[in-house]
């Protein structure tokens, strides 16, 4: 005969599975929105580490906008064309921005967003390419939508996209006129998800419907 206690252990194992006090339910998560850069900065050059992340560019850095600074001049607070209503940076024309972790680890792209650089000039498309861990990219463009002026920023969701476990992700700023962008509050995942407690629940059930047919049988 099955054994009670058995039971009993395999359902306490799930339920601790299910509830670790203060654990996380996934790989914590962080947010570039260069707070950190000093004020009254004009521009950032390579490389921008933060939080254990890395920014570079294949044009040396990047115009810091602020609430005082764009486009690398002081600028009037309130009245600030390039402003978008956070902090921004925006690649010297052309380049190819390149965003990893500092250590080498996987990490996941969660959302980024993304704004025009020039009110005047034509709405900014930006592909997205990640480099996998395993091997493989993905790919994927956003589009930005908001109208100008003022300047706004959009947020861009990868959710769905296959952005996950990334050894690196790369984006392209266009030439002058083909509608710089500027982008802001970068949303990412350092860390390797794990099971969220509704999946842990159904591994549990799962583990004990299987015992208990295993006792009707025995």
């Amino acid at each position: 005969m099955f054994s009670k206690m058995h039971t009993i252990g395999v359902l306490g194992l799930v339920v601790s599975l299910v509830y670790l006090p203060g654990a996380p339910a996934r790989g914590g998560n962080i947010v570039l929105d260069f707070s950190d850069v000093p004020p009254g900065t004009l521009s950032v050059f390579n490389p921008y580490t933060s939080q254990g992340f890395q920014l570079t560019s294949t044009s040396g850095g990047f115009v810091f906008n602020s609430p005082a600074t764009g486009n690398g001049s002081s600028q009037t607070v309130g009245n600030n064309p390039f402003y978008a209503g956070a902090n921004g940076l925006a690649a010297f024309a052309p380049a190819t921005i390149t965003l990893a972790q500092t250590n080498g680890d996987p990490f996941s792209m969660l959302s980024i967003d993304l704004a025009r650089n020039f009110a005047l000039e034509a709405a900014p498309s930006v592909t997205f390419t990640g480099d996998l861990a395993g091997g493989g990219t993905v790919s994927h463009t956003f589009s930005v939508t908001a109208s100008s002026p003022p300047l706004a920023f959009q947020t861009f969701d990868f959710s769905g996209l296959g952005f996950t476990d990334l050894s690196s992700v790369s984006w392209n700023q266009g030439a002058d006129g083909q509608g710089i962008h500027q982008f802001g509050n970068i949303l990412l995942s350092a860390g390797s998800a794990v099971p969220e407690p509704s999946s842990l629940v159904m591994a549990g059930i799962a583990v004990l419907a299987g015992l208990g047919a295993r006792a009707r049988r025995r």
